[in-house]
């Protein structure tokens, strides 16, 4: 398993690959990274844009 994963956050649900550490997400509505242990979980926005065809995070 890859250190960092990359996921596409398609309507039908994200696709790709998940990280140990953390996975950066492509969303309809931006770039997010998105990290979890057993005691706190975040998704953090990196960057705005816009890309048809893709689900938004919420």
């Amino acid at each position: 398993m890859k250190m960092v994963g990359y996921l596409v956050n398609h309507p039908d649900g994200a696709v790709g690959e998940r990280g140990l550490y953390y996975n950066y997400i492509l969303a309809s509505n931006g770039l997010f990274i998105e990290a979890e242990s057993p005691l706190i979980a975040a998704r953090v926005p990196v960057a705005e844009c816009e890309v048809r065809g893709l689900a938004p995070m919420k």
